[in-house]
């Protein structure tokens, strides 16, 4: 009940426990500026708590949830956020453990971008959710993206050289910076262009488990050039601005 959710001051360390199965607590607070991003970071494993938690991220339509990061299962929420409306962050053990060593500690600061990037996804109005619409990038590339809705699919369009043998590495970067995003990266052959049936020639995604990295890199030799496509997507359900990427490119000539 965001009602009556405790407003707190970023960065301040906030303590807390569960006194009873599944006890959410509710802290609220605003962004100090216009636009930034947001970090907001839950321990319990770390400290000694038997707790293992979950924390979710709300503003308006956007929710984020996060239940564990990479070598650890406290959870870890790092995203762009607007000072448009209140936020909420909502911190509990997700299996309803109560006791004495069942206690967190959660951080909430404003943050640089966790990563670097030389393009920004376009796609106010979905024009990238179809190969029609797909956005031109080229070797180098570093697209900043966000997976907005449930259905929300991003479509690129990369240009290989033809006449040669061209190694192609496509990265994604999300989950490992704090993203609760878990993507999954397919590639299409030209003929995605002429004909949506078209089926992708390669895929890559990470299984979903506790402390496991799950962004996906996709590694696939081209021997015919053309205009390729390129799908990011979310592997699951949910959707949110808070469900942010960066997609790298690399092209790289394999000579026999």
């Amino acid at each position: 009940n965001y009602d009556e959710a405790q407003f707190v001051i970023l960065e301040n360390w906030i303590c807390g426990d569960a006194n009873e199965e599944f006890d959410l607590d509710n802290y609220g607070f605003t962004f100090p500026e216009e636009e930034g991003w947001i970090k907001v970071w839950g321990r319990g494993q770390d400290i000694g708590s038997t707790a293992d938690l979950i924390l979710t991220l709300d503003q308006e339509t956007n929710t984020a949830v996060s239940v564990s990061q990479i070598g650890t299962t406290d959870p870890l929420i790092i995203a762009p956020v607007t000072n448009e409306d209140a936020l909420y962050a909502t911190i509990y053990d997700q299996y309803g453990g109560i006791g004495d060593q069942n206690f967190y500690e959660l951080m909430i600061s404003q943050v640089k971008a966790p990563v670097e990037y030389n393009q920004v996804e376009d796609d106010e109005f979905g024009e990238n959710n179809a190969p029609s619409g797909a956005i031109e990038v080229s070797n180098g590339t570093r697209i900043f993206g966000q997976t907005s809705t449930n259905s929300d699919t991003d479509w690129y369009r990369i240009s290989i050289p033809e006449g040669q043998t061209t190694n192609l590495v496509l990265s994604i970067e999300a989950f490992a910076y704090g993203s609760p995003l878990d993507s999954i990266i397919y590639l299409y052959p030209p003929e995605v262009f002429e004909s949506s049936e078209t089926p992708y020639t390669a895929v890559r995604n990470n299984a979903y488990g506790s402390a496991t990295n799950l962004d996906p890199t996709l590694r696939h030799t081209v021997d015919n050039g053309g205009e390729w496509a390129v799908l990011v997507k979310s592997n699951l359900t949910g959707g949110s601005d808070f469900h942010w990427y960066v997609l790298d490119i690399q092209l790289e000539e394999i000579v026999e």
